[in-house]
């Protein structure tokens, strides 16, 4: 499993770095990503295609966060 870690790593970053991978759980190979909600189709594309290449990936995504969030981009 670590090595599919490694690889969603890559090519996140291969991708312009759609997004930010955190490792929640080493051994179970859980891994949060941090992305941009201006990207959420790009990732949610990302996703669908990586569990295509990687059939033992399991993908949860969460629902909207009750948070506010910051627009991508801003002005400064």
């Amino acid at each position: 499993m670590p090595r599919n870690v490694s690889l969603l790593t890559f090519l996140l970053q291969a991708e312009d770095n759609l997004a930010l991978p955190t490792v929640v759980d080493r051994f179970a190979a859980v891994v949060r990503l941090t992305y941009c909600p201006d990207e959420t189709a790009r990732v949610e594309a990302f996703l669908e295609d990586l569990a295509v290449m990687c059939p033992e990936t399991t993908v949860c995504l969460r629902p909207q966060s009750a948070f506010p969030v910051a627009p991508c981009g801003g002005d400064g």
